[in-house]
């Protein structure tokens, strides 16, 4: 039971740091592979795989926000505790990654 409280409040936050430490590494990997100049139909390698990377990550943390609302808990304020944590994790992604969308990536 106490982990379970652990991973409601925590989850989200380590998450959002997992994303943001792959998508910023995977952007440099990828500047110093020339990633940038190899380009598929109208869009660099890298952006498609970076926006790839923020679409996993955008559904993973709304997975994480349903699987908080689902959770058999006796504690209605933890619970959405929880929920005020995964939708702070969602928040903070729409926020800190969308870059990689208009953004000069190089």
């Amino acid at each position: 039971m106490r982990y379970r409280l652990l991973i409601l409040i925590l989850g989200p936050y380590i998450l959002w740091s997992v994303y943001f430490v792959t998508l910023y590494g995977v952007q440099a990997i990828g500047c110093r592979a020339n990633w940038d100049t190899a380009f598929l139909p109208g869009f660099s390698v890298l952006r498609v795989v970076l926006v790839a990377i923020l679409a996993a990550s955008t559904i993973l943390s709304v997975a994480m926000y349903i699987l908080a609302g689902r959770l058999e808990m006796n504690q209605l304020v933890i619970k959405r505790i929880g929920r005020y944590c995964a939708a702070a994790g969602i928040l903070s992604s729409m926020i800190t990654f969308p870059g990689v969308l208009w953004l000069e990536l190089c």
